[in-house]
């Protein structure tokens, strides 16, 4: 347990002085020589050690951010392989390397169509993802699909809501296949 572990509030409140009638004033030294802000560790209950960098294959970590908590490889700033995760550290979907996060990306925008435009509510339009692929609902996400598994799911919405198929859909659709 770290220093910081062991402040209480008081130890903290004391840390400021305070004018007469009016907002702090400026913090002090702390009382303590070991009380640092280097002690602490950000904690994420859920964070898991096991994750592969989908660019270079090295292990991931969680790390700090302004933003919260996400996955970077151990091997920056040689790879710059990052992962999305939650504030508790649980990993969103699967590492990928660039080509699956793009693929992944423009599946998104396909598919939540279906529900944005009110072809069918969001639970809807995932049970039918589900149903159309074969897939439990563990592995309805498509933040944890491979290329193949992207390319189908949109040939599956294009296929069964062709009202979507429009121009800029097209156009994306495309996209997936210029890059070969």
């Amino acid at each position: 347990m770290s220093a910081v572990d062991d402040l209480t509030f008081d130890d903290i409140f004391d840390a400021f002085e305070f004018e007469e009638d009016g907002p702090p004033a400026k913090p002090v030294e702390p009382k303590s020589e070991d009380v640092s802000f280097d002690d602490y560790e950000p904690r994420f209950p859920n964070a898991r050690t096991d994750l592969r960098c989908g660019d270079c294959g090295a292990p991931m970590e969680a790390r700090p951010s302004k933003y919260g908590c996400f996955y970077g490889c151990t091997r920056w700033p040689d790879c710059k392989g990052t992962h999305g995760a939650r504030l508790d550290g649980t990993p969103l979907g699967t590492p990928a390397d660039k080509a699956t996060r793009e693929a992944r990306i423009r599946a998104h925008y396909v598919f939540d169509k279906v529900w944005k435009e009110g072809i069918r509510n969001r639970r809807d339009a995932y049970r039918w993802m589900r149903e159309a692929m074969g897939l439990s609902a563990s592995q309805a996400h498509i933040s944890r699909f491979d290329l193949d598994q992207c390319d189908h799911l949109m040939a599956l919405v294009f296929e069964s809501f062709p009202s979507l198929h429009t121009r800029h859909s097209r156009l994306i659709w495309e996209q997936a296949y210029d890059d070969d």
